[in-house]
């Protein structure tokens, strides 16, 4: 298979190689030129450059169909016809997100898609289920404020984060994770979305993680918000630059993680179309919350889906082994390679599903004694369902509904000390 891709590396490259034919003959002429001249200027430069700009482009096109091996194999091919250092950062460059998309492709997850509509850039987080009025423009170019206290802190929205993180954009929270977008880590090209999560002891937050397929993409992927019950994003990955497409998927607290290498499967993935959905469900829905309950019920409660969906993820991943070793059998060689590979992978979970669901089991059994010696009465199956329900729900669509933007402020330059 690598084989037939730097085949076609190759073949692709053919298409540009001839850019570097007058560089070559140029370079002399170049040379006799004024050394005061920056190479990149010089007529030599721009051919180089051109040619390794037009080989990043063949392997962004391999990119975009999810084919980061092709990419790959392309970008090496160029590197190897024109290695002047004029042009090594631009292939090391796409060399390094190409291989992010091959790395991420082991971290897959599977999640249920509610919805998915496409909306305008300049206004898509109007249609977000945030209370009305919540967004704000500054009087600043492309700037927002999000005034909501579940979802932004003010002490990081501020300077303070700009500082901490220049090029983090769209920072939310959610108890103790932040999820934002950047272009400067590594990702697959664009921004792409990751999680920080807040050390509580030290008061800082953690390294940034990539939180892969099919959350990220070599589109631009950004605004995810974690209502609790569903995880909602936009990105560009499938529409114009004018345009976004905002996604409803159904939050899981224990995702499993699946390898996927097929380009073709990877982009079907991507592509997150909507589950089959009977009825409507209402923006409001997704934010409502329940009558407050005390502490101890509330843990009680995250404590029972917690172990609800370990559970369900221990079944799922048991029925995953079961439906590969089944294929196994009558599969030809090659789609035997994949297939272990794949049972490698699921079987390496296992063991931490069953330490987490142990802890949480004996931690579930302390409330529910913490109940007994206070003469509390619970039915364990009231709570587990409605546990469920907060998560899930019922309903299985979503109706996207526009929301009012709030008044813009304005920002003002600090004044510049006299001295």
């Amino acid at each position: 298979m690598r084989e037939d891709r730097k085949k076609a590396g190759f073949i692709a490259l053919a298409a540009v190689v001839l850019l570097l034919t007058g560089a070559i003959s140029a370079a002399a002429a170049a040379r006799r030129s004024s050394r005061t001249v920056p190479r990149e200027k010089t007529e030599e430069g721009r051919k180089i450059i051109a040619f390794a700009d037009s080989v990043v482009a063949l392997a962004d096109a391999k990119m975009s169909e999810y084919d980061f091996g092709a990419a790959s194999d392309i970008i090496r091919e160029g590197a190897e016809a024109c290695p002047d250092t004029l042009v090594k950062g631009i292939f090391a460059e796409a060399l390094f997100r190409s291989e992010n998309g091959i790395s991420l492709r082991g971290q897959c997850e599977m999640p249920e898609v509610i919805a998915r509509r496409r909306f305008s850039r300049d206004e898509f987080y109007l249609y977000y289920p945030l209370p009305d009025h919540s967004w704000h423009r500054l009087s600043v170019a492309d700037s927002l404020y999000l005034d909501n206290p579940y979802y932004s802190e003010p002490a990081i929205d501020s300077l303070d984060y700009e500082e901490a993180f220049p090029k983090e954009v769209f920072p939310m929270f959610a108890e103790d994770r932040m999820y934002f977008s950047a272009n400067d880590l590594y990702g697959m090209g664009g921004y792409d979305l990751y999680c920080r999560e807040k050390d509580e002891l030290r008061g800082t937050w953690g390294e940034p993680c990539n939180l892969g397929f099919p959350y990220s993409s070599p589109g631009n992927d950004y605004l995810f918000l974690n209502t609790g019950k569903y995880v909602i994003f936009a990105s560009d990955r499938s529409c114009g630059a004018d345009s976004v497409d905002v996604y409803v998927l159904v939050y899981e607290p224990v995702p499993l993680h699946y390898r996927i290498d097929s380009p073709a499967a990877l982009r079907e993935l991507c592509e997150l179309e909507p589950d089959e959905n009977p009825m409507a469900l209402d923006n409001g829905e997704a934010m409502k919350e329940k009558e407050p309950v005390d502490e101890q019920t509330a843990r009680y409660f995250a404590k029972v889906r917690e172990v609800q969906g370990l559970r369900d993820s221990i079944a799922d991943l048991t029925g995953r082994l079961a439906a590969l070793r089944d294929e196994y059998v009558l599969a030809d060689d090659r789609r035997r390679e994949e297939i272990s590979a794949a049972v490698l992978g699921l079987e390496r979970d296992m063991p931490a599903l069953n330490v987490r669901i142990a802890k949480a089991g004996a931690e579930l059994q302390k409330i529910e004694m913490e109940f007994l010696v206070k003469g509390v009465s619970i039915d364990p199956g009231k709570l587990a369902a409605e546990a469920d329900m907060e998560i899930v729900g019922e309903e299985k669509s979503y109706t996207f509904t526009k929301k009012n933007p709030g008044n813009t402020i304005t920002v003002r330059a600090p004044e510049k000390e006299k001295q």
